[in-house]
């Protein structure tokens, strides 16, 4: 891992034996859990730095930045 990284993002052997052990369907499942994990950590971050905003102004921001790759 890097200086200043919080994610090591070297490959791990035990997640890719999960993984590979998964059929498409759970694989799915997972990204989309992963998905929405993210958009609601996003929304949350978004939430903080604008309380004003409404949920519709939020998601949309959220959806954005994502998008667009801002922090």
């Amino acid at each position: 891992m890097g200086r200043g990284h919080l994610v090591d993002d070297r490959p791990d052997e035990h997640a890719n034996r999960l993984i590979d052990g998964m059929d498409a369907a759970a694989k799915l499942n997972v990204v989309d859990r992963l998905s929405r994990g993210l958009r609601a950590m996003r929304v949350a971050g978004v939430r903080l730095a604008h309380p004003e905003w409404n949920e519709e102004r939020l998601r949309r921001e959220a959806s954005r930045s994502m998008l667009e790759g801002s922090h």
